[in-house]
């Protein structure tokens, strides 16, 4: 497995050399790690004290409500990471429960040696930094576009909501969402697992079809009922 090329995949490290990710996995304090399907990663509430990113595997983040029952947040897959923004939150606590989904192989990278410069003062740790500072600021601009999405009831409102949006900006009945199916539900504030269910439901009732990104509006009436309460 080509891990370099599986890190270049992650944000922060977009447009790396390999030997520039070789040298900053020293400067970071990187380490690998391997875990078993089921076993936690991280628990809620936890300090968070690394990045952790995807090599192989996939992982699961959920919340245990007060009954006991999981609900899912959502699924991190190769090359996407948490930890970030936590980090840098006061405190820095984690929200929720991280479980291996699969077999995984994860990259922990140390957060505080993002913002403190290495004794060799290279000039990928400015690159990385830089990165991070575009990552965080990205997460702020999403969150301050994702409102009207955040406060709307109903994931069939929330879905049909962002694909008319997407419409009326691309003024096409093929509209391409710019995200994953993780950074999607991510985006509406919802489970992927439910989101999954409701988009399949709308592609049986033949009001739209979906291929990674790409929404085909099949029904632009059916999506203008829901918005209006009317289906």
């Amino acid at each position: 497995m080509n891990f370099l090329r599986i890190i270049k995949k992650n944000f922060l490290f977009d447009g790396f050399s390999n030997k520039d990710i070789n040298t900053l996995f020293d400067c970071m304090q990187g380490k690998i790690v391997k875990k078993s399907k089921g076993m936690l990663v991280a628990f809620e509430d936890s300090k968070i004290e690394d990045i952790c990113i995807v090599l192989e595997g996939k992982l699961l983040a959920f919340v245990t409500k007060i009954n006991g029952e999981r609900l899912p947040l959502r699924l991190y897959s190769q090359g996407e990471m948490f930890g970030l923004h936590q980090g840098y939150l006061k405190p820095n606590n984690l929200g929720f429960y991280v479980v291996a989904a699969s077999e995984v192989t994860l990259l922990f990278l140390r957060i505080s040696s993002i913002v403190t410069m290495c004794e060799k003062a290279c000039s990928c740790h400015q690159k990385i930094i830089t990165r991070a500072l575009e990552y965080l600021s990205q997460r702020i601009y999403d969150l301050e576009n994702n409102k009207n999405y955040i406060t709307i009831k109903g994931m069939r409102h929330k879905i049909a909501k962002l694909i008319y949006d997407k419409f009326l900006e691309q003024k096409k009945l093929v509209v391409y969402l710019g995200m994953n199916r993780n950074q999607m539900a991510e985006y509406l504030n919802v489970s992927r697992p439910s989101m999954s269910r409701e988009l399949m439901r709308m592609r049986d009732e033949d009001i739209l079809d979906f291929y990674k990104d790409k929404i085909t509006i099949k029904d632009i009436k059916k999506i203008e009922d829901i918005l209006k309460g009317e289906a």
